[in-house]
C-alpha cells in the first residue's frame, strides 16, 4: 500500500519524515521492555462495548494481491457485487479492469471514484521512557492529528497490553491532542498482537457499511496502514454472484483474489446496474410498509393502538423495493402516544443490518410520525442543525408509511442512539438521557444494562453536575471540561435559545466513553420539535437570566451559568459564534429550503396526505401549504431572534 506523502512530526524533529520514523523505530527497539501503563488499566467497575455482533464485522477484502488491494466487497442489489480498491496505479476506466471467476460469463463491470473519501485516522502512540524521546512521539501524533483529513473521524491508543484508548472516536481534533499530550511515558509494550487489536477496533468502527478509508499510524514503531484515497476506486459488478465463488480482479498486471459474500436476499429481485453500484446509488427506502400474518394478528395490532401500550407486536416489514422481513414492533414515546398516528421502535430479523442512509445501516429503527410537530419541519430541521453542529450523530430521512397497503401519512425514519452509539465508538461505557431535573426525575440509564456498569456511569455524571455547588465560580468552567465536552453543551443551549425550543430539558443525552485518562462525556441532541414556542408549564421553572440570551433553561446543568460568570462568558461567545458563522440565518434557510423541499416531494397522494390528520382532512394541496406556512414563520422567526440576539450580546458585552 502507497504512503500518503505526509510526514508526522518532520518539522518538530527537524528531519525527512523516513529518517525520523526510522530514528523514532531504532529508539523503541531500545527501550522496548515489558509495561502495563498507568492509563491502560480499567477502571472498575467500567463498563465497555466488546460484543461480537454480525453487524459490527466488516464484510470480506481480497488477499494475494499485486498491484492492488481490495478494502471492501460488498454486495449489491440483484445479486452483484460493490468493491473497492485502492489502486498502486488506478485504471483509466473500465475497459481497464476485468472480473474473472464465474463460469461461462463476463460480469458488466462499471468504475468510479468512490462517492466519499471520508475515512477513520488512528493514531498508535508507542510511549518511550526516554523523556524527551517520548516528547518528540507525541509531538509526531499530534501532526497526524493536526493534520488528519477534513471530515475524519479520530482514534488513538497507547501501545499498551491490551491497548489504552487514549481518545475514542471524534471529529473533536482538541480532545484528542489534549489526551495524547497527556500520555504518560514509560516503556512501551509494542508487538503484532497489539498492532492486529487496533485494527480490528479500527475497522470495526461504523458497521460494514461505514467509511472506507482507515489509516493507522504507529508513532514510535513500524507498522503503519495508510491508504492513498487519491487510488480508491469502487468498482460495480452485476453477476448474479452466488455466495463462497473465488473470483480475481485484473487491471493490466495488477491483480487480487477474492471470494464473494453472501448476496443480499432483501433485493435479491431489484435490477442490477453496475454504474449504481459504482456510484453508490443504493436504493435507500422512500416508503416502509408494516403487514400482519393474520387477522389476530392485526387486531392486537389495533388494540394497542388503541391502548397506546408500548407492547410488542409481530409484524412483516417492507423497506423500499426490498422484501419483507419479519420484525418486532412497539408503539414509543410518551407524548405521541395519544396520536392518532403513533411513534414506532422496529427491530428487524436477520444477522445483517440493513442500508437506510448513506454510511450507515442498521438492524432496528425508529419511525417518527411528527404528530406533535407543527408543519412537520420542526424535528427535521433541527436534526440537521444539530448535525452540523456535531451534536447528532444519528440519520434520518422522510418516508411514506403504510399499513395492510393502506397510507398513514409522511414519517421521519431515524436511528436509534444507543445502537449507532455502540457501533461509531471503541468503548461506549454509558448512555444516560436526562429528564426533568426541576421535579428530581431520575435519569434513564438506555447503556449498559449490567448493574455495575449502570451504577458507574450514573455516578460519574452526577459528580459532573455536583461541582457546579462544590467548585468556586471562578474554577468552574475548567471544572465541567474535565470530563465533558462543555463547549458542546453550551452549543447544545446556544441553539436551543436561537430556535427558542420551549420544551428541551429533557430532550438530551450524554454519552460517555471510558477512555484510559479517565470518563469521557459527550452530548447527543434529540426530539426538537418545539421550536419558536413559550416555555412548557408557562415557564414556571425556567432559570431568571438577567441578560436575556438563554431561553427555558431549567436543567440542573444549566446552573452554571448562573453562578459563574467565566461559564456564562464562555457560553456568550458560543452563541455568538453560532449565530454570525457557524449557522447565521442563511446556512438556517438553507436547512429549512432543503426539509421543505424533501417533504413537498412526499406530499403527492392525496390518500396520502388526508393520513396526517392532524391538520385535518386536508389534501396534498392544502397541506403543502401548511407546510410553506411553517416553513415562511421559521424563517422570519430565526432572522428576528438572530437579530434580537445579536442587540442583547452587544448589551451584555458593554456592562462588561
Amino acid at each position: 500500500m502507497k504512503q500518503r506523502a505526509r510526514c508526522p512530526g518532520a518539522h518538530e524533529l527537524g528531519s525527512h519524515c523516513r529518517v525520523t520514523r526510522a530514528l523514532l523505530f531504532l529508539v523503541s527497539v531500545l527501550s522496548v521492555a515489558v509495561f502495563v501503563s498507568a492509563c491502560s488499566g480499567d477502571p472498575t467497575p467500567t463498563p465497555t462495548d466488546t460484543a461480537d455482533r454480525p453487524e459490527d464485522r466488516p464484510f470480506p477484502t481480497g488477499d494475494a494481491c499485486e498491484g492492488m488491494e481490495i478494502l471492501r466487497v460488498a454486495p449489491w442489489v440483484g445479486g452483484g457485487l460493490q468493491l473497492t480498491v485502492a489502486f498502486d496505479t488506478p485504471p483509466a476506466d473500465a475497459e481497464a479492469i476485468a472480473l474473472s471467476g464465474l463460469p461461462n460469463r463476463t460480469p458488466a463491470l462499471a468504475l468510479a471514484p468512490p462517492a466519499s473519501t471520508v475515512g477513520y485516522t488512528g493514531v498508535l502512540l508507542v510511549p518511550s521512557a526516554d523523556p524527551s524521546e517520548h516528547a518528540a512521539r507525541i509531538a509526531a501524533a499530534v501532526e497526524v492529528v493536526r493534520d488528519a483529513p477534513d471530515g475524519d473521524r479520530v482514534i488513538a491508543w497507547s501501545a499498551t497490553e491490551p491497548p489504552a484508548l487514549v481518545a475514542d472516536t471524534t471529529r473533536d481534533r482538541a480532545h484528542v491532542i489534549a489526551r495524547l499530550e497527556a500520555s504518560p511515558s514509560g516503556p512501551a509494550t509494542y508487538d503484532d498482537a497489539v498492532r492486529t487489536s487496533v485494527l480490528e477496533t479500527l475497522d470495526r468502527l461504523g458497521g460494514p457499511w461505514g467509511a472506507l478509508p482507515r489509516d493507522l499510524y504507529v508513532i514510535g514503531a513500524e507498522g503503519d496502514r495508510v491508504v492513498d484515497r487519491e487510488s480508491l476506486r469502487t468498482i460495480g459488478a452485476c453477476g448474479p454472484f452466488p455466495e463462497g465463488v473465488d473470483l480475481t480482479l485484473t487491471a493490466g498486471d495488477a491483480h487480487c483474489a477474492f471470494t464473494s459474500p453472501a448476496p443480499n436476499e432483501d433485493l435479491r429481485d431489484a435490477a442490477c446496474e453496475p454504474g449504481d453500484a459504482a456510484a453508490d446509488d443504493w436504493p435507500f427506502p422512500d416508503t416502509v410498509g408494516l403487514r400482519f400474518e393474520s387477522a389476530g394478528a392485526r387486531a392486537r395490532f389495533d388494540a394497542l393502538d388503541a391502548d397506546g401500550s408500548e407492547d410488542e407486536f409481530d409484524v412483516q416489514i417492507t423497506l423500499g423495493r426490498a422484501r419483507s422481513v419479519d420484525a418486532r414492533a412497539h408503539f414509543r414515546g410518551q407524548s405521541s402516544l395519544g396520536c392518532d398516528r403513533k411513534n414506532l421502535a422496529v427491530n428487524l430479523s436477520g444477522a445483517w443490518p440493513r442500508r437506510l442512509f448513506p454510511g450507515a445501516a442498521d438492524d432496528e429503527l425508529l419511525l417518527i410520525s411528527m404528530c406533535l410537530d407543527d408543519g412537520y419541519v420542526n424535528q427535521a430541521v433541527a436534526n440537521r442543525l444539530m448535525r452540523k453542529l456535531e451534536l447528532l450523530p444519528i440519520g434520518d430521512r422522510f418516508v411514506d408509511l403504510y399499513i395492510d397497503g393502506e397510507p398513514r401519512g409522511v414519517y421521519l425514519i431515524l436511528q436509534k442512539p444507543v445502537d449507532t452509539l455502540r457501533r461509531d465508538l471503541a468503548r461506549l461505557a454509558g448512555v444516560i438521557r436526562r429528564r426533568f431535573d426541576p421535579e428530581d426525575k431520575p435519569e434513564d440509564i438506555d447503556f449498559p444494562d449490567d448493574e455495575a456498569g449502570r451504577a458507574w456511569a450514573i455516578e460519574r455524571y452526577r459528580e459532573i453536575v455536583a461541582r457546579i455547588d462544590a467548585t468556586p465560580p471562578e474554577g468552574l468552567l475548567e471544572a465541567l471540561s474535565a470530563d465533558l465536552d462543555f463547549d458542546s453543551y453550551l452549543r447544545w443551549l446556544a441553539l436551543a435559545s436561537y430556535l427558542q425550543n420551549g420544551d428541551f430539558v429533557d430532550e438530551v443525552l450524554f454519552y460517555v466513553s471510558d477512555e484510559a485518562a479517565g470518563p469521557w462525556f459527550r452530548v447527543h441532541g434529540w426530539d426538537s420539535d418545539d421550536l419558536f414556542s413559550a416555555c412548557h408549564h408557562s415557564g414556571k421553572f425556567a432559570f431568571d437570566d438577567p441578560h436575556g440570551l438563554t431561553y427555558c433553561i431549567e436543567g440542573d446543568l444549566d446552573r452554571a451559568l448562573l453562578v459563574s460568570e467565566d461559564v456564562y462568558d464562555r457560553y456568550v461567545d458560543i452563541l455568538e459564534e453560532l449565530i454570525t458563522e457557524t449557522l447565521p440565518p442563511a446556512a438556517v434557510e438553507e436547512v429549512v429550503d432543503w426539509v421543505h423541499h424533501m417533504l413537498w416531494t412526499r406530499l403527492e397522494s392525496d390518500p396520502l396526505c388526508r393520513a396526517m390528520t392532524e391538520v385535518g382532512p386536508a389534501d396534498c394541496e392544502e397541506l403543502r401549504e401548511v407546510v410553506s406556512d411553517r416553513t415562511r414563520f421559521l424563517m422570519t422567526a430565526v432572522n428576528a431572534r438572530a437579530e434580537e440576539l445579536l442587540e442583547g450580546i452587544a448589551v451584555y458585552r458593554g456592562q462588561r
